[in-house]
């Protein structure tokens, strides 16, 4: 059985659809094949691990001295794989004991510090597979400047919300979205992300 870290939360705006996301995989796992098992980043950028952090009220005044719930780091060390408590002592001088094997991570995180291309990092060094893009791609779909130089600089048209939309089409906001769908003469593929300015 594949020990399924399933991860959410963060320190992103999207903290709460994150929580819920996570849960509805926990809840929906098969658990014939996983033993999927809750990782929840606080909004602090703390993790913890625990049987309570399956309900959702435990997420309403999230208390990390809560019975059955334990805060872990995940070692960036090949090898380790897994979720540890950090002892007492310090970074260099602490003692570490392993709470949970991970085989694989799911990540449920949305936003910036998940689909970032931050915490795909992490799981790389520590060399645990995990899903969604890996660093570079989930970067550059981020950050929406890149992005569009990447477009470009691929040879592909695109247009910057001033312009008639052609082979992609970057739209600053989800109003915009209805229109250009409602185009008969839209028969080509779609870029479609929200605008992040600088």
């Amino acid at each position: 059985m594949l020990n399924l870290a399933v991860i959410f939360g963060s320190r992103a705006a999207e903290h709460d659809v994150s929580i819920i996301s996570g849960l509805q995989i926990l809840e929906n796992a098969d658990k014939s094949k996983y033993n999927a098992f809750p990782v929840y980043i606080s909004r602090k950028g703390e993790w913890f691990v625990g049987e309570p952090l399956r309900k959702v009220e435990t997420y309403k005044n999230f208390n990390p001295e809560a019975k059955g719930i334990t805060r872990v780091i995940l070692p960036p060390v090949p090898g380790m794989n897994g979720l540890y408590i950090l002892g007492q002592g310090g970074l260099f001088g602490a003692k570490t004991q392993k709470v949970a094997d991970v085989d694989c991570a799911l990540l449920a995180l949305h936003g910036m510090h998940g689909e970032d291309g931050t915490i795909q990092g992490l799981f790389e060094l520590a060399n645990i597979p995990y899903t969604s893009c890996g660093v570079t791609g989930s970067a550059v779909g981020m950050d929406y400047h890149i992005d569009l130089a990447f477009i470009h600089g691929n040879g592909n048209l695109a247009h910057d919300n001033r312009g008639k939309p052609q082979l992609f089409a970057d739209l600053a906001v989800g109003h915009m979205l209805l229109p250009v769908v409602e185009d008969q003469r839209l028969l080509f593929l779609c870029h479609v992300r929200p605008s992040f300015p600088k």
